[in-house]
């Protein structure tokens, strides 16, 4: 199964995985899962951290690497292609 994690929910499966669901960490502990991690979710990680919403144990630039593959997380890019489809989204987050 092919899961894009959330960023709440990469921190929590990296620092405190029981504050996933069961279902979730069954899912991110089963060996057949491909976890990926937006790269998007990894500047809202770093924008989050730099303004103290988000504070992680060490520069995002050194954390989310380091527990990607620690954690066999996959990166997952933005191309300019996924990122215009932005336009076709209905506006329910203003």
């Amino acid at each position: 199964m092919n899961i894009l994690i959330d960023p709440v929910a990469f921190v929590w499966l990296t620092r405190d995985p029981e504050l996933l669901s069961k279902t979730a960490l069954s899912i991110c502990r089963d060996p057949k899962s491909v976890i990926y991690l937006s790269t998007v979710s990894a500047a809202e990680l770093s924008l989050k951290h730099q303004l103290g919403r988000f504070p992680l144990p060490d520069l995002p630039s050194l954390y989310i690497p380091k527990q990607r593959i620690l954690y066999g997380i996959q990166t997952l890019p933005l191309e300019e292609g996924s990122s215009t489809l932005l336009e076709s989204l209905p506006v329910i987050h203003k």
